[in-house]
């Protein structure tokens, strides 16, 4: 291989490599959004069950709007 070849092969990888960087990068980030997304949901759910009065007297299954939510976000 001479000097012409290894510097094209070079340049071509170098491309490349910054094309699809991005898009991992890009990738990195959608994936984090979308892990604080799912987190934020988690929270919801947990504070949605526990300001709701869950503990009635007469029984002592949660709320189920309450209940459900949560483990609808877990679910998640």
């Amino acid at each position: 291989m001479d000097v012409n070849e290894a510097m094209r092969s070079f340049d071509a990888t170098s491309r490349l490599r910054s094309r699809y960087g991005r898009s991992q990068d890009m990738a990195c980030s959608q994936a984090h959004r979308l892990i604080d997304w799912s987190f934020s949901q988690v929270e919801w759910g947990l504070s949605a069950f526990l300001d709701t009065p869950h503990w009635p007297t007469n029984t002592m299954l949660p709320d189920e709007g309450a209940f459900k939510a949560l483990v609808f976000t877990l679910v998640i």
